[in-house]
């Protein structure tokens, strides 16, 4: 099967190597000036902004807003 086979080859699923794809652009995305979070969110495909807050928490262990801020204070 194909979900099997690209399991073995990348080590996750293809539904989880997309949500990290996804994830990680959004991390892009949050570092343009002028873009929200609820635009992130949109531009990522997620229906709202909790879902995908919660979704990015999951990846990044912390908010969009947390890591918009800790990459902030870095520059």
């Amino acid at each position: 099967m194909l979900s099997e086979k690209f399991a073995a080859l990348i080590g996750s699923s293809p539904i989880e190597y997309l949500i990290a794809w996804r994830l990680q652009i959004a991390a892009r995305w949050l570092m343009e000036p002028g873009m929200s979070v609820e635009r992130v969110a949109e531009r990522c495909g997620y229906d709202s902004v909790p879902a995908f807050g919660k979704a990015f928490k999951r990846y990044f262990g912390v908010s969009p807003g947390e890591f918009r801020r800790s990459r902030e204070a870095n520059d």
